[in-house]
């Protein structure tokens, strides 16, 4: 995997990393579970998986800690509930630890 799990509750809401516009919203992408791709200039994007609920659609514009969906779990047998999350910059992978507020 090229991003970060964070482990959390079933339901807890997952906030938008800055403002954005959805490029997709859905469920589609094998081994994501319900995913949300966060466009947030022409080289940064980010990926939120394996979300419960989504609460945006493609094309909308999301701002900083909005929240736009609930975790959910990881698709796994284990029963974890969990988010994923990854950054991507100009298409290559970047640890997203630096980037997340305390």
């Amino acid at each position: 995997s090229k991003g970060l799990d964070i482990a959390a509750a079933r339901g807890t809401p997952v906030k938008a990393a800055a403002d954005g516009t959805v490029l997709y919203a859905g469920d589609g992408v094998r081994g994501y579970g319900k995913l949300i791709l966060l466009r947030h200039s022409s080289t940064a994007l980010t990926a939120y998986g394996y979300n419960d609920s989504l609460s945006v659609r493609k094309d909308q514009t999301v701002k900083a800690v909005q929240t736009i969906a609930t975790v959910g779990d990881s698709g796994l047998l284990d029963g974890q509930t969990k988010l994923h999350i990854e950054l991507r910059i100009n298409g290559k992978a970047i640890d997203p630890t630096p980037y997340l507020q305390k």
